[in-house]
């Protein structure tokens, strides 16, 4: 399941740029991070339904992931073929029947002749290797604190003194804010750039989590709405997790690049929610988030010295920005 899942990270992000033109670019891919929000806030509730059916839920929990699995491969099995990437490989008369059936006939796309065979480690040759540290860093500098609080928010609110059945109501309303924060990013990302809406809500993030570790005796609300303005903050900047390595590289090595940067971010995610937990239990909530502050504020120091502009631009322009 892993390695499918993996898989898919790379491939459908790619597919989904290639045939994409840049007036809609930056919200259509970002719309793939704002559905896996909704996939985790619906996955709670849902579990939390199933969790009271006995001993076996756990296998309910489990089988009903089919479900939706099911769906994306029948939408899937009439799939075109990216029309960039063929014409890449030569296969011209194909691609243009492609770009006739679903664009129109009067489209046309930007490649680049090439006809030298490329390499996996074309991602790590002097003109991308700044792009892949860059794709690399900040993915992990915001899925790293972001999943490892997403995953343990039940036992963070519960630390900061709410009762069992709040702390479970108070992280489906936090869950709910994440799906919220969606709009302002998806919206943002194309009218005001990429850069802006990566780099201060990295920012905003640091402040808020140093904010809430000196909160111990707060108000629940306090603490409630806190976390929410921090919801809102980490999914606005989401969906510059898969647009930046999209746009970043060409055609020939964008899954590659996107691939590789995506396992960076799990690495990193396995990280954040192995140490999460051991955190909060030996040194407790205040460290916890000043630890994920941190972090977010290393990636706002990333994105301000590496991140470029991308908005507006054809993927030729892109995959060329200094």
């Amino acid at each position: 399941m892993g390695i499918a899942v993996g898989a898919d990270y790379p491939i459908a992000s790619s597919l989904m740029t290639e045939f994409t033109p840049k007036k809609y670019r930056g919200i259509l891919i970002g719309s793939l991070v704002g559905m896996w929000w909704v996939g985790f806030v619906a996955s709670y509730a849902i579990g939390a339904w199933m969790v009271s059916w006995g001993s076996g839920s756990w296998r309910w929990m489990l089988a009903s992931s089919a479900l939706p699995a099911a769906i994306l491969l029948i939408a899937r099995l009439d799939c075109p073929e990216s029309p960039r990437w063929l014409m890449e490989k030569g296969r011209v008369e194909e691609a243009r029947k492609i770009l006739d059936k679903y664009l129109g006939e009067n489209v046309d796309v930007e490649v680049p002749e090439r006809q030298t065979k490329t390499s996996y480690l074309e991602i790590f040759r002097k003109q991308y290797r700044s792009r892949t540290i860059f794709c690399c860093l900040f993915w992990i500098l915001s899925a790293a604190p972001g999943l490892a609080i997403a995953t343990f928010i039940p036992k963070v609110l519960a630390n900061f003194h709410l009762a069992q059945g709040s702390a479970y109501v108070g992280s489906l309303i936090i869950g709910i804010f994440y799906v919220v924060g969606l709009f302002p990013g998806l919206l943002l990302v194309d009218k005001i750039g990429r850069r802006p809406v990566l780099l201060w809500p990295f920012l905003g993030q640091a402040i808020l989590l140093a904010a809430l570790a000196g909160m111990a005796d707060a108000k629940p609300w306090v603490i409630l709405v806190t976390f929410c303005l921090y919801a809102v903050l980490h999914s606005g900047q989401n969906p510059l997790q898969w647009i930046y390595p999209n746009e970043l590289f060409p055609t020939e090595i964008r899954a590659t690049a996107v691939g590789f940067a995506a396992a960076m971010s799990r690495l990193g995610a396995f990280w954040g929610t192995f140490f999460m937990p051991l955190i909060l239990n030996n040194f407790g909530n205040q460290a916890a988030m000043y630890f994920n502050a941190g972090l977010f504020f290393i990636g706002f120091v990333v994105t301000y010295f590496m991140a470029p502009e991308t908005a507006h631009r054809t993927l030729a322009q892109t995959a060329s920005v200094k």
